[in-house]
């Protein structure tokens, strides 16, 4: 993320940036911390979890996402919002990608992997899966989608607003630059969550 922000900077000035690149060098840095601390740790054995206990959290997780998609949808009732206009105008569609993303992953996404850990001893007799595996596959899930939505919903709103407003296209795509690198990083989050998620599934055990 640093490298690809450092050649960002350098083709184009965006103020900020030196937030996220401080950022990006703070994981840097705690990464090659523990990196070197888990050198040193004595070997133990990696901790599993039942497939049906990630099951169970997964679906806690669907449960919450679900609420949380409709009390996203409450704004559109309110007038003042002026949603069904602005949705109209082209930044919109970032605000309609950006909901439409959230139901297919934060809540369908969550309540498939919820069922196929469910049903996965009855499919390939496997009762565990690796713990810290599926401990990061669920949070850069809900991280990610809530990180990618959120900025993206917000993005679209202002620049849909300006755009209402009359306010030229060049100064609307401005006004939505701060919206860019946060929904970035959240599908990156998405996109690792679903291959350590398919990675676990690859190296899970029987446990009983």
């Amino acid at each position: 993320m640093y490298a690809l922000l450092i050649q960002l900077r350098s083709e184009t000035f965006r103020a900020d940036l030196p937030p996220w690149m401080d950022l990006a060098l703070a994981i840097v840095g705690l990464g090659t911390v523990l990196s070197f601390a888990g050198l040193f740790l004595a070997k133990r054995e990696t901790r599993m979890i039942s497939v049906l206990r990630a099951s169970r959290y997964l679906g806690y997780a669907t449960v919450l996402n679900t609420i949380a998609a409709a009390c996203f949808s409450i704004p559109v009732l309110v007038p003042t919002f002026e949603f069904p206009i602005l949705i109209t105008r082209w930044p919109g569609v970032y605000m309609v990608i950006a909901y439409a993303f959230f139901v297919m992953i934060g809540v369908l996404g969550t309540f498939a992997w919820s069922a196929f850990y469910r049903w996965m001893p009855e499919f390939i007799s496997k009762e565990g899966v690796y713990m810290p595996l599926f401990v990061f596959q669920f949070f850069a899930m809900e991280v990610g989608i809530y990180l990618m939505s959120v900025f993206m919903f917000l993005g679209g709103y202002v620049g849909s607003a300006l755009a209402y407003s009359g306010v030229g296209d060049a100064v609307v795509g401005a006004s939505m630059e701060f919206a860019v690198i946060p929904s970035a990083l959240g599908i990156f989050l998405l996109s690792m969550s679903a291959l350590v998620g398919v990675t676990n599934t690859l190296l899970s055990k029987r446990i009983y």
